[in-house]
């Protein structure tokens, strides 16, 4: 990597794309796009300058794989979500930015902040050690397998079952916590 792009480059072929247009729409839509986070080389020609200034710039920008520069384009503000299937597993991006199209339809945008990146990579099991359980022996130790929650995650509701009350000390009806 040379000092004129310190960027980090994620494809996702077939990426789903979802747009929430700001005060608008929805725009749900296929294509295959690059993500960029990072320092890239930048220009600058201001007429007070006597000589055109070189610069690394901070970018978290995607667009479609393979796209020329654009010649035109637009782009409107909305809470963008882009995922699929990357080098390193599933991926998904989402945060508050820009999108829109060049002349040619390729989808382009960028993000105001960085955005939230969730990976769903391929993994080894916590236990390599030991030997590999079955499909039957997998079934039945999820089936006896609960995460562990504290009592503000299970008061936020995200953690209960469906029908599960809670009582206003935070304990379960059932007695458990």
């Amino acid at each position: 990597m040379a000092w004129g792009d310190l960027a980090t480059r994620i494809q996702i072929k077939g990426a789903q794309f979802v747009g929430a247009v700001v005060d608008g729409g929805v725009v749900v839509e296929t294509h295959d796009i690059e993500y960029v986070e990072g320092r890239l080389r930048a220009s600058t020609d201001h007429e007070h300058e006597e000589v055109e200034t070189k610069h690394l710039g901070f970018v978290m920008a995607f667009g479609t794989i393979g796209a020329s520069a654009p010649d035109c384009g637009v782009s409107v503000e909305a809470r963008i979500i882009i995922t699929g299937k990357a080098a390193a597993g599933f991926i998904e991006i989402r945060g508050n930015g820009w999108f829109g199209y060049d002349e040619k339809g390729n989808i382009e945008g960028w993000f105001d902040d960085v955005p939230a990146m969730l990976v769903r990579a391929a993994v080894p099991h916590p236990n390599d050690d030991e030997p590999e359980m079955s499909e039957a022996d997998w079934l039945q130790h999820l089936k006896n397998t609960s995460p562990k929650t504290s009592a503000a995650f299970e008061w936020a509701g995200r953690g209960r079952s469906i029908g599960r009350k809670v009582s206003v000390s935070g304990l379960a009806e059932d007695g458990q916590t």
